[in-house]
């Protein structure tokens, strides 16, 4: 999964290239940047798979649902996906624009059944907040190194942009699908 992460980072630093006239960042934008990929990977894995994931698998268990943990992986990666919608102000809608729209969410939940299969076999939140960390210092890394800039990952109507979406999403397909099926053969949480 890391390396997905580094290849969809470098693509877009290739496709976009270098923003011209912008400064490389220093070291204090370099310790920020990775601070900000701690803090992300760390908040969003104690929410989504820490409260959101780990509440549906124990509710569903008590319920007697059966495949509990492939039920509340799907129910908060589907929430996970949701809420990564976000995109440039007024952006124009068109097919670019409208494919990024409907598959931003795609990659997002298929990134957080991956998490939510690692934090079921492992019981470590730690280990997926630090992994969530590393998947975005490396997605993010070679375009930061070379602008100076947070590159916009989510909605923008950039052909380039899409083409490194929907390129992880389908490298996250095989990875999401191991995922489910220790999900569906795991009765409760490590």
């Amino acid at each position: 999964m890391l390396a997905i992460a580094l290849a969809a980072g470098l693509a877009t630093a290739g496709l976009a290239g270098a923003a011209a006239g912008i400064k490389p960042p220093g070291s204090e934008d370099i310790a920020l940047f990775l601070i900000l990929c701690l803090l992300t990977g760390v908040f969003e894995e104690a929410l989504f798979r820490g409260v959101l994931f780990r509440s549906f698998a124990e509710s569903l268990e008590r319920a007697g649902t059966c495949r509990p943990l492939l039920v509340a992986a799907a129910a908060s990666a589907a929430i996970f996906g949701i809420l990564h919608v976000s995109g440039t102000a007024a952006p124009p809608a068109d097919a670019v624009f409208l494919v990024q729209l409907a598959g931003k969410p795609v990659q997002a939940a298929l990134f957080g059944v991956i998490m939510a299969g690692v934090y079921a076999q492992s019981g470590n939140l730690w280990l997926v907040s630090g992994a969530h960390a590393a998947f975005n210092a490396l997605s993010e890394l070679p375009s930061f190194a070379t602008s100076g800039q947070l590159v916009e990952t989510y909605v923008t109507g950039s052909p380039a942009d899409l083409a490194v979406l929907l390129g992880t999403i389908a490298l996250f397909v095989p990875l999401a699908v191991a995922a489910l099926r220790g999900l569906a053969r795991a009765d409760r949480l490590a």
